[in-house]
């Protein structure tokens, strides 16, 4: 059973300024959200100590090299085809390349996931930092929602829509991150606490992102994306 398409949407000169001028401003402001980051990174240094922050700063290293496996190029995927289609009308097509680059991205990250998992003692071994085995384990839990969080977005984005990236992303990451790491210092301050800290974090920003991704498409168009073929 197949959808109907919505028809094309419409666009204009003036319509195309106004977005761009929207689009400007809230990457400026994202911009500014973003010196929040060195915040964050100055705080758990000092909470939780440079040995403990320079074990985490490395485990960041293995991990970032897993999100950017694990999602595939689905970013690029989403800024052409959800626009693209979107602006054609093909309503059907948007939901398979949405719910077909998610579920591909979902599916390779697991398996970095546990890869990454898997392979934390090996990698403690060889960096020379032991603490790396029982930190990678728990980062290896922020991979899927990590990727999903950029596909999530990179629709909103396709869509034209920049206040979820802004929100989630920009504003959101940082301060959750800050908070967490907070919690987890005054509950603990080991280096398994700023690890969790930072999977709870990754993870707040995925619900985030999927909320922001069901208010610009709808619940409904979400849900049978997530069903749709690919």
């Amino acid at each position: 059973m197949t959808t109907a398409s919505k028809p094309a949407v419409a666009t204009s000169p003036a319509g195309d300024a106004a977005h761009a001028a929207r689009g400007g401003l809230v990457q400026l402001l994202g911009a500014i959200a973003q010196m929040l980051m060195p915040v964050y990174q100055v705080t758990a240094a000092r909470l939780f100590g440079q040995a403990t922050f320079g074990i985490y700063q490395t485990s960041l290293v293995a991990f970032d090299l897993c999100v950017r496996l694990g999602w595939m190029g689905g970013d690029r995927a989403m800024h052409r085809f959800i626009a693209s289609h979107v602006a054609a009308g093909e309503d059907e097509l948007a939901q398979r390349a949405f719910g077909g680059q998610l579920r591909l991205t979902a599916g390779v990250s697991a398996v970095l996931a546990v890869a990454l998992a898997l392979s934390s003692g090996l990698i403690a071994r060889l960096t020379n930092k032991p603490g790396l085995a029982q930190m990678l384990p728990i980062m290896s839990f922020m991979v899927v929602p990590a990727t999903a969080t950029m596909i999530l977005v990179a629709a909103t984005m396709g869509r034209k829509v920049m206040r979820v990236n802004f929100l989630v992303r920009a504003l959101g990451e940082p301060i959750f991150m800050i908070l967490a790491a907070v919690i987890a210092w005054r509950l603990s301050g080991s280096a398994r606490s700023l690890a969790v800290a930072h999977v709870s974090a990754s993870t707040i920003g995925c619900i985030g992102a999927l909320i922001g991704a069901c208010f610009v498409f709808g619940g409904g168009w979400v849900r049978r994306a997530l069903r749709a073929p690919m």
